[in-house]
């Protein structure tokens, strides 16, 4: 078996480095909670500050695929974690990212470590918050402030972007953020971050008019003439298609049993 671990240099002789050749040996630490078991697993460690995620183990020719034709989801995660971070986006602090290959050079098992972000919730919901107004209004100057840096998040969902009351106001930071795009130069692709931005339509709305207002005031042109309109109409497609997606699996299993 070929092992790997990518580790911040910040932490490279520190106990996140002796917690990183554990977890190659382990797993996860039994120390830890977990938070989440589903699809992944994902278990945080108090007293280490840390947050740590078990992929999926993937089946051979998807593990084959890992190995020589793109980057697991972990080491994609920690580099993305560490380029948002250079950027000024704000994401937890990527610890180390590790990579288990089994005797036929396909991806066995792999975890990445990042730091345990207290006091942040999620934006699941958000549109029922007292604020609301006032946190849409943030969160477009957020999704613009990634924009202009060319950053799209492709999985840009209500539970991937987390929020909290700062000093000069509403702060948000990106979670799950191993499908990133950088360099990305057009206002028409980066604006498909709409199309499952929030919980409810009317609320992605709400965000998309004073996502306009900032692009308007910076001279950009909008990706379409009504904006508000246009993520409204993406938005619904997209759930629409969720709806099928999840009907077609449904009747699959279904025929299977």
């Amino acid at each position: 078996m070929k092992k790997y671990i990518t580790i911040n240099p910040r932490y490279a002789h520190s106990n996140i480095s002796i917690l990183a050749r554990a977890t190659v040996e382990q797993g996860i630490p039994d120390a830890s909670v977990v938070v989440y078991r589903g699809r992944n697993v994902l278990a945080k460690l108090e007293n280490a500050g840390l947050m740590i995620k078990s992929y999926k183990r993937p089946r051979l020719a998807k593990g084959l695929v890992y190995h020589w034709l793109r980057k697991p989801k972990c080491r994609r995660a920690f580099s993305n974690g560490m380029r948002l971070r250079e950027m000024g986006i704000r994401t937890p602090e990527p610890f180390f990212a590790v990579e288990i290959y089994n005797r036929y050079g396909a991806l066995a098992n792999s975890f990445y470590a990042c730091e345990l972000l207290k006091g942040w919730k999620e934006m699941r919901g958000v549109q029922n918050n007292p604020d609301f107004d006032a946190i849409a209004r943030a969160f477009a100057a957020f999704i613009f402030s990634m924009h202009i840096k060319g950053v799209f998040m492709s999985d840009l969902t209500p539970g991937n972007v987390l929020f909290r009351t700062g000093e000069d106001g509403y702060e948000f930071a990106l979670v799950d953020i191993n499908r990133m795009t950088f360099d990305c130069n057009s206002w028409k692709e980066l604006s498909k971050n709409f199309r499952a931005l929030l919980d409810t339509e009317d609320a992605t709305a709400t965000v998309a008019a004073y996502y306009a207002a900032i692009l308007k005031k910076n001279d950009i042109e909008l990706p379409a003439a009504d904006f508000e309109s246009y993520a409204r109409k993406i938005y619904s497609a997209h759930q629409h298609k969720l709806i099928s997606r999840r009907r077609f699996k449904n009747m699959f299993s279904r025929k299977k049993k």
